[in-house]
């Protein structure tokens, strides 16, 4: 079992398949979903209702949580957080206004002070962009241009957000609303090539056929497009970039009308299709479907407590999991529960701790080692699903610990990146992948055809030289002995 199968009974469960039986009207409501229930139906919709999702909560640190849950489990480049907060980073705003104004798929999540945060003009940042295909022309000199006038940085190596570098034919940008910089090849002015690469070693992660670009939000200069007391920001919102047949969400809808003081943007919500999703089980609307859902309990570190739990809901025929932040933690807790199996480990716990309100109503009813799931992955918050039979807790939970996902990255080979080249000195041994050690000569330029391109230049026994393009420095590195 894992979390894929996991999303897969969820999605297979009468509540779930409900959800595109539901009338197509302006408002659809969502009661009984607690715990990170909410994340998974978020994601249905997405996937198998409509693909323009904008989701309004009452709580920032919630907005983050429903979104390290979709990272988890759904697959898809077009989730972001909307937040024009000076402590977020700005390319999340790009990204945003860039995948609604290209009408790509989006799940967008928001605090509700967003909604009246004034923001460059749809107008405006729409006559920015700047499509780049592979093998067409496109004047090299303009790109440069725009670049400039669009607040680009240039610099010798791209290493942040908001910055270019020019090497003969090669322009490297790091766009706002793309998570890796781009490599362009010219040769000319026609496009030859357009990659996605990474910064510390300089290799190419993927090939692409085209990319949009525009104007660079996260500039610090004097003549920044990204401020409000600007004309181009005129009673612009969020609101006014999303398409009419975009979904949006409310998440607790009763807590969102009283925190929302601007009555203004309840009316422009009206034009959009809304689902209300909250954790209580009451609605006055017709179209509402009651997921019937429970948080995960209170266990506080009991695990006398939790074992009774997890035994009760066994006899029920609940298939149940317990997420671990890892496998170390899936081993410990496995072994922690299935002791109290043990009639006398059950008895010598009962002696020193007593029982808290809560266990009263829990009875145990047998063993229940080898019938529950541990799983090396987690999300945010555990709940119970009797619609589907579904019982899933949280380690970090029921310890009460924090707890926050930390993406996995493959391991690569890790050559020299351009701020160790910096600190490479003349005539230091320097190893080549493939041609061996070698003494540092230093950068230099060359002509290749009609390009002038910056290599490393590596001087070998023999009078033997051999030039570096720096596109692939991460073939060599500083030789330790």
């Amino acid at each position: 079992m894992n979390i894929s199968r996991i999303k897969e009974k969820l999605y297979n469960s009468e509540k779930f398949k409900s959800l595109l039986q539901l009338k197509d009207t302006k408002k659809t409501s969502l009661t009984g979903v607690n715990g990170s229930l909410i994340s998974f139906i978020v994601s249905y919709l997405f996937e198998n209702k409509n693909k323009k999702i904008f989701l309004i909560s009452y709580d920032s640190e919630r907005v983050n949580k429903i979104k390290e849950d979709l990272d988890v489990f759904l697959e898809s480049e077009g989730i972001s957080i909307f937040s024009t907060k000076a402590s977020t980073n700005d390319e999340a705003v790009s990204k945003t206004l860039s995948d609604i104004t290209n009408d790509k798929e989006y799940l967008i999540l928001s605090h509700h002070s967003e909604l009246v945060s004034s923001i460059i003009s749809k107008e405006v940042f729409q006559d920015s962009l700047i499509e780049l295909k592979k093998n067409e022309d496109y004047s090299f000199e303009d790109l440069i241009s725009k670049l400039n006038k669009y607040q680009y940085n240039q610099n010798d190596f791209v290493q942040e957000v908001g910055e270019y570098s020019v090497r003969g034919g090669i322009v490297d940008i790091f766009p706002e609303n793309y998570e890796t910089p781009i490599r362009i090849e010219f040769f000319g002015d026609t496009i030859e090539s357009i990659r996605e690469f990474d910064i510390s070693n300089q290799r190419s992660i993927k090939e692409i056929e085209n990319i949009k670009l525009g104007i660079n939000l996260t500039s610090t200069e004097d003549e920044n497009l990204y401020q409000p007391d600007k004309p181009q920001y005129k009673e612009e919102t969020i609101l006014d970039y999303l398409p009419e047949d975009a979904l949006i969400i409310f998440d607790e809808e009763s807590v969102l009308k009283q925190e929302i003081k601007d009555t203004s943007i309840f009316e422009k919500l009206k034009r959009f299709n809304t689902v209300s999703i909250s954790a209580l089980g009451a609605t006055d609307n017709e179209n509402f479907i009651d997921f019937e859902s429970k948080p995960q309990p209170e266990f506080y570190s009991n695990i006398r407590l939790l074992h009774t739990n997890l035994a009760e809901y066994n006899t029920q025929g609940f298939e149940e999991n317990i997420l671990c932040s890892d496998e170390y933690q899936c081993k410990r807790i496995k072994s922690l529960i299935e002791d109290f199996d043990d009639d006398n480990v059950t008895s010598k716990d009962g002696s020193i701790h007593k029982r808290s309100d809560d266990a009263e109503h829990f009875v145990p009813t047998g063993k229940i080692k080898d019938k529950f799931e541990v799983i090396p992955e987690s999300f945010q918050l555990g709940f119970i699903f009797p619609d589907a039979k579904i019982l899933v807790y949280t380690e970090h939970q029921i310890f009460g610990r924090y707890f926050k996902v930390i993406k996995k990255k493959k391991a690569k080979f890790k050559g020299l990146t351009f701020e160790e080249l910096k600190e490479i000195k003349l005539g230091d041994y320097i190893v080549h992948r493939d041609f061996g050690v070698g003494i540092y000569s230093g950068l230099k330029k060359i002509n290749v055809g009609n390009n002038t391109q910056e290599v490393v230049q590596l001087s070998y026994k023999g009078g033997d030289v051999l030039f570096v393009n720096l596109n692939y420095v991460h073939l060599i590195k500083k030789y330790l002995n």
